[in-house]
């Protein structure tokens, strides 16, 4: 079943900004994985305005933000600086990122949809080793009309264990591409690399 939730507009909660139920899932797991936060590195891939990325940091988290928009990489820096946490930020598109290093946490939402299908199965591959053995990954993305493939999804969930996910069903406000109110699926999944 899934869950009905409807898009807020940001405000602040505990240590992370927030603007639905999801966040507060994403938060709540990654809460049940680790007792603390202190010294992890997390990769935000595709961070947006650093939202996420700034909430880790002020755990003690070392985090990385990777984004393809000059606006959202300042974004997170004038986040980052406001709250007064360190967030190493980046430019660059998810496809031609590049590092030899292996994070004990990756978050790798609302990205996948943006990626042309025939390069998904690339950019996930990518990003699984991107993460530590023993590792966890956060995954989000929309489910509809198969903007992900059923590939891609099969790929995420034979190479974690430990997994849990959740479907969204969200309403989103009139925007570009889309002047009416409308819904989204959302799959969220959290699981630990084998």
């Amino acid at each position: 079943m899934l869950a009905q939730i409807r898009l807020l507009p940001l405000n602040k909660r505990e240590f992370f900004y927030y603007n639905t139920t999801m966040d507060d899932w994403i938060r709540n797991n990654l809460c049940t994985r680790f007792s603390h936060f202190d010294g992890l590195t997390i990769l935000d891939l595709g961070c947006g305005e650093g939202i996420n990325s700034v909430g880790l940091a002020k755990l003690g988290a070392k985090v990385s933000a990777i984004d393809e928009r000059t606006t959202m990489i300042e974004k997170t820096q004038n986040l980052a600086r406001k709250e007064e946490v360190k967030v190493v930020t980046k430019i660059s598109r998810i496809q031609d990122f590049q590092s030899n290093l292996k994070y004990d946490v990756v978050l790798f939402t609302y990205v996948l949809h943006f990626i042309p299908t025939e390069s998904q199965n690339y950019v996930i591959q990518k990003v699984l080793n991107s993460v530590k053995p023993e590792g966890t990954l956060v995954f989000a993305d929309l489910e509809d009309d198969f903007l992900i493939s059923k590939e891609c999804l099969s790929i995420l969930k034979n190479s974690l264990k430990k997994i849990k996910s959740e479907n969204f069903l969200i309403k989103d406000e009139p925007h570009l591409g889309k002047n009416y109110p409308h819904q989204h699926k959302v799959f969220y999944l959290i699981g630990d690399k084998k």
